[in-house]
């Protein structure tokens, strides 16, 4: 199977620029806790070490009055040896209170101000396409440390922001369905469960089914 269609490309250099200089003047006339929080927003909350859950803390113990500013507070390890529970297991992580709230819960617990706490909900808006209310703290940190810390997830060079497929990446599952037809023996639906009820079947999935799928939204479990 050949997708020609699918060669990616960079993205443009220009829009990178223009949005840039623009986040720079208005940054200007936030307040200092919201210019922190971008400064550290841009960097990894957490970074990989020895395959655990660790905090790289950005801050000296003379600026300690801005920690608020930071999101570091939620995944802080269980010890100053950087030391934690392996990735492949978040519900070993130190802090079993992180699988009992939300982010929204956990943002209310450490954002000082209005404009850091409006800018943290937007990080989980624009990541898993979904409220802080109705996402688990422990799985969204996980989710922060699969892709690499939030550096990773904003930046364009090297980043989650890189690269699109020419035409859309649907083109992959597209060019498959094409060459496989439409009948088989089973079918594996790689989607939020969410999404499965804007789907149609035929025939219909069970009652107690679409149930589960109307209370499992992303980040439940």
């Amino acid at each position: 199977m050949t997708l020609r269609s699918t060669e990616i490309h960079p993205l443009s250099s220009s829009s990178s620029s223009s949005s840039s200089s623009s986040s720079s003047s208005s940054s200007s006339s936030s307040s200092s806790s919201f210019c922190v929080l971008l400064s550290y927003i841009s960097r990894p909350v957490v970074t990989r070490q020895q395959e655990s859950l660790t905090v790289q803390r950005l801050f000296s113990s003379h600026v300690e009055p801005l920690r608020p500013a930071g999101l570091q507070q939620p995944v802080e390890d269980d010890g100053r040896d950087g030391k934690g529970d392996p990735q492949e297991a978040p519900w070993r992580a130190p802090s079993r209170g992180w699988d009992k709230m939300t982010m929204l819960q956990l943002f209310e617990k450490i954002c000082w101000t209005s404009k850091v706490l409006h800018f943290a909900k937007l990080f989980v808006n624009v990541n898993v396409t979904s409220e802080p209310h109705e996402v688990s703290a422990l799985w969204f940190l996980w989710y922060v440390k699969q892709c690499g810390g939030t550096m990773r997830i904003f930046s364009t060079t090297n980043g989650g922001q890189e690269r699109k497929f020419v035409g859309g990446s649907s083109q992959i599952s597209e060019f498959m369905a094409d060459e496989l037809g439409d009948l088989a023996k089973y079918l594996i639906l790689a989607t939020p469960p969410g999404l499965n009820m804007k789907m149609h079947f035929s025939p219909e999935l069970p009652p107690l089914r679409n149930q589960l799928i109307s209370r499992v939204p992303m980040g439940s479990f």
